[in-house]
């Protein structure tokens, strides 16, 4: 397994260089963490906002600042939501920690796209990175995926390097993570 501190500090370098859309790679890490139902229904029931409603709203978010709207809603209505992890039945811990995912790489993006900071989006490609050792680790990954941690590194370099050279498309959000969705 390769180091993830080495890897975020790799993932900073090439993020300064990226001059063009790079708001794409916060989506891109976030869309598969927000293709996850169980994390809406227990974000739902920490919340009074339905399932579907903040689905809907996270995936819209996430749709605008894909396509480059700089005005896009923040997820702060959602950051803010806690709960007592001591408090939650065995049965939604799996949920609770999609959600707990989820709620974390929503937050990196929204402080790199208000401070600009690119360790914000290297931390938020390290949540995605924990999530997929989290599925792992429960072996609720596909079999065959060999090394799926490793290999999303080696995904995230690419893709930053792919949108460096402008060849990232509006249909690119899953590029690399299909078998995630």
């Amino acid at each position: 397994m390769l180091d993830i501190v080495v890897h975020k500090q790799n993932l900073v370098n090439i993020i300064v260089k990226v001059t063009n859309d790079i708001d794409r790679f916060g989506v891109w890490c976030c869309a598969p963490l927000a293709s996850n139902s169980e994390a809406f229904e227990f974000l739902a029931s920490q919340t009074n906002i339905p399932a579907d409603d903040i689905q809907i709203r996270i995936k819209n978010t996430l749709e605008s600042i894909w396509i480059g709207q700089v005005k896009s809603e923040k997820f702060d209505y959602l950051i803010q939501v806690d709960w007592d992890p001591d408090a939650i039945d065995p049965s939604d811990e799996d949920a609770a920690q999609r959600a707990t995912d989820l709620l974390a790489a929503l937050s990196f993006l929204d402080a790199w796209r208000d401070k600009g900071d690119p360790s914000s989006l290297a931390s938020c490609a390290e949540v995605l990175i924990n999530y997929i050792d989290y599925l792992e680790s429960f072996d609720l990954l596909p079999s065959m995926r060999l090394t799926p941690v490793d290999k999303e590194m080696e995904d995230q370099v690419q893709f930053l390097l792919d949108l460096q050279d402008g060849k990232i498309g509006v249909d690119d959000v899953a590029k690399f993570h299909e078998w995630l969705f």
